[in-house]
């Protein structure tokens, strides 16, 4: 466990915030779900920060979204008490700009020893072939650990807030079928809203990384 501790020292750690419009309204299946979420997943950034000296990445997923680098917590506390928040959620674009900016450092010998990147969403609904070809692509430019199929250099963990039943699908395909499809390695982890309420911080880090 330690060595698996090991891994999440020194690294950027990116929030996406996918919060879908209509989970806003008090009458919305999964509003009670992001208030109760909102605790736990700043005990997690603050987890974070504590990991990234320079300060975390926060986006939200709006269309066009906005970005916010070496950042605080409070930062991604303001977007759950979003008073005027987006109608249209792109976690593709987002997404797209985080790995593009991940692998520009990289290039640059401007990182760490990697990135986890955390996306917060409750529903995804015709993104999934857009997120499968994007994630796909990825992990053409991933190091391998030599002799093996595994990377600890980038993860991805979907947090899904509610039990939306075609945004588990799409998540559960991109958890366990990412390889089948055509990705290099296995770069996903996702989490589901039982498994945020249960799981430890580290826990939820660790399995972005060795899922």
């Amino acid at each position: 466990m330690s060595d698996n501790l090991s891994l999440l020292k020194n690294r950027d750690y990116t929030f996406i915030f996918a919060r879908s419009f209509e989970s806003w309204s008090a009458s919305n299946l999964y509003y009670e779900d992001w208030i109760a979420a909102q605790i736990k997943i700043i005990d997690l950034a603050k987890h974070c920060q504590s990991l990234d000296s320079d300060g975390i990445t926060v986006y939200l997923a709006s269309s066009p979204f906005i970005k916010h680098t070496n950042t605080e917590v409070v930062k991604l506390a303001q977007l759950f008490q979003l008073k005027n928040p987006p109608e249209i959620i792109d976690v593709v674009s987002s997404l797209e700009d985080a790995l593009d900016d991940y692998f520009q450092r990289r290039d640059a010998q401007q990182t760490k020893n990697g990135d986890i990147i955390l996306v917060l969403v409750d529903k995804i609904s015709d993104e999934q072939e857009a997120l499968v070809n994007l994630i796909i692509n990825a992990t053409e430019k991933i190091d391998l650990i030599p002799g093996t199929e595994n990377s600890y250099e980038l993860g991805i963990s979907f947090l899904q807030i509610g039990e939306d039943s075609a945004t588990t699908e799409c998540l559960t395909f991109l958890d366990d079928h990412l390889v089948n499809a055509g990705a290099k390695c296995d770069i996903v982890d996702t989490k589901f809203w039982y498994e945020i309420k249960q799981k430890s911080l580290t826990d939820i880090l660790i399995h972005a990384l060795i899922d």
